[in-house]
């Protein structure tokens, strides 16, 4: 088990590493990347069924015991959430092969795709594992840092405008995170979501209310700038001055 529950991040970490050491082999790459994201689907199958069989599983990697070492921790719901993530990532991974994303021949997409996409893997591994909020910032930070990269592939004025917007709202948003971190720390004493368990209902209220309301805040904002960036239609273009105009039926 200590060699399996971060085989979801790790292995994606270490696919993106070989992608960019070999971006410049489009072959390679067509076939690299599948293979890996094949391969962190399996293990977060495996990490599902360990659960089912054992409950939850938590390991302290490196033997370092908490709170000073890295906690990873699986339960059913975020081992169920493990697969499902990273079952979509791979079938989205494999329409962008079959696409032709990442083709080195387009000097805009310059075989930064796939190491880009799976380190975007092995960031939301990372989020359903970590078992404080110091390495759930970190898992933030690896998916932020792999979509900025990802957003600007194929540059236009239109994306360049949405990434710039996307850009300064998630670092203001990771500022907030670490001040929500900050606050939670000084009140708690800790950032092990298992002891913050047992801690945060002796809490006096107002140092809980501002971590949460910075915490509150930071997750609305992400989730608000992904949707004004990503999910919103273009606009229509207005009239050409050369284009007749409408009769009265219309």
């Amino acid at each position: 088990m200590n060699v399996l529950l971060p085989l979801p991040f790790a292995l994606p970490l270490l696919g993106a590493a070989l992608a960019m050491i070999s971006r410049r082999r489009r072959f390679w790459l067509r076939v690299l990347a599948p293979l890996v994201g094949a391969g962190a689907v399996a293990a977060c199958v495996a990490v599902l069924v360990a659960v089912a069989r054992e409950g939850v599983v938590a390991v302290q990697v490196g033997g370092w015991a908490a709170p000073f070492g890295i906690t990873l921790v699986a339960d059913r719901l975020s081992a169920l959430l493990l697969v499902v993530s990273s079952t979509v990532l791979l079938a989205i991974m494999l329409h962008a092969v079959a696409e032709g994303a990442g083709a080195l021949e387009r000097r805009s997409e310059p075989g930064v795709f796939h190491p880009a996409y799976l380190a975007l893997t092995a960031g939301v591994g990372l989020v359903f594992l970590a078992g404080d909020l110091f390495n759930l910032f970190v898992a933030f930070e690896v998916m932020l840092a792999s979509s900025y990269v990802l957003m600007t592939l194929q540059p236009t004025a239109e994306r360049l405008r949405a990434s710039m917007t996307y850009t300064v709202v998630s670092l203001t948003s990771s500022i907030m995170f670490l001040t929500a971190l900050g606050l939670t720390y000084a009140a708690a004493g800790t950032v092990n979501l298992a002891d913050l368990s047992e801690r945060v209902p002796a809490l006096p209220r107002a140092p809980g209310r501002r971590s949460g309301c910075c915490s509150s805040w930071c997750s609305g904002s992400r989730a608000r700038s992904c949707r004004c960036t990503c999910g919103c239609p273009t606009p229509t273009p207005p009239p050409s001055p050369r284009s007749p105009p409408c009769s009265p039926r219309c």
